[in-house]
């Protein structure tokens, strides 16, 4: 019975999706929990932070990772951020705010910042680079 629930249940989503546009269909994708198996690694994340990954750009072209004194990025300052996301957006906490601000950049913007973040992490990221640059944000510092 729970196979023919888990058959019927993927039909489903299959068929609403199907009939959704690209972009719909990304922005739908966003907001789904990421998969339990995926575990960040942080060494990694900092490489794909500074240095970028396949067509992905370094996240360090317009963000600043610095604690403290006066600093100047397109993007907002992301020292303590796993400290501070977690009072961004109610009822979310701060992993899944990073992850989604990663996987669909327009969903919030922070005060004084234009929606001008690459919009293409999602597609240009695996999940599991994706996983890595939360968890290299979330440590202690950002680092």
């Amino acid at each position: 019975m729970k196979t023919i629930i888990k058959i019927a249940s993927g039909f489903l989503l299959t068929h609403i999706l199907t009939g959704c546009a690209t972009d719909q269909l990304h922005a739908v994708l966003a907001y789904l929990p990421t998969p339990s198996a995926a575990v960040g690694d942080s060494v990694h994340g900092e490489s794909i932070f500074r240095e970028g990954a396949g067509n992905a750009p370094p996240c360090i072209s317009c963000h600043q990772i610095t604690t403290g004194g006066f600093t100047f990025g397109i993007g907002p300052n992301l020292a303590d951020i796993a400290q501070v996301a977690t009072a961004r957006v109610t009822g979310m906490d701060a992993a899944a705010y990073i992850h989604q601000s990663i996987v669909d950049p327009g969903a919030y913007l922070v005060p004084g910042f234009r929606n001008i973040m690459y919009p293409h992490f999602a597609q240009d990221l695996s999940v599991q680079e994706i996983e890595d640059l939360v968890a290299f944000l979330m440590a202690p510092g950002g680092e």
